[in-house]
């Protein structure tokens, strides 16, 4: 098999294809139905600036005490009647706060409210 190259018409040889239209001359020729195609783009949002808000003021918020764990041992009739004077001041950590505030210390208030029981990652 060999190659065969077609033969190329030359504009203005009786074989050749008409020239092709311009830009312009298209844009003239669909003017008269271009306004009745639906458009290809939603039309562009008119946009209103809102009003300026106030300031927020901002949250003024006390840094948390660092925590530090304690641990003791006790007998197991102390241990049994720690546990169960806890369980209605809601932990023992409530309970040795609310027992020193009455005793006179500066207890935080921190330490005699409930506190979250669920995790925080703020």
């Amino acid at each position: 098999m060999s190659f065969k190259p077609k033969k190329i018409a030359e504009p203005g040889e009786g074989g050749a294809p008409p020239a092709r239209p311009s830009s312009k001359e298209l844009a003239e020729a669909l003017a008269p139905i271009a306004s009745t195609l639906i458009p290809t783009s939603p039309p562009p949002p008119v946009v209103t600036p809102p009003p300026p808000a106030p300031a927020p003021e901002p949250v003024v918020r006390q840094p948390a005490e660092p925590v530090l764990m304690m641990s003791f041992k006790a007998s197991k009739p102390f241990a049994k009647m720690l546990a169960q004077a806890a369980e209605g001041e809601g932990g023992l950590r409530r309970l040795v706060a609310r027992v020193f505030h009455e005793a006179g210390y500066a207890v935080p208030p921190s330490e005699l409210q409930p506190q979250r029981r669920r995790r925080t990652y703020d």
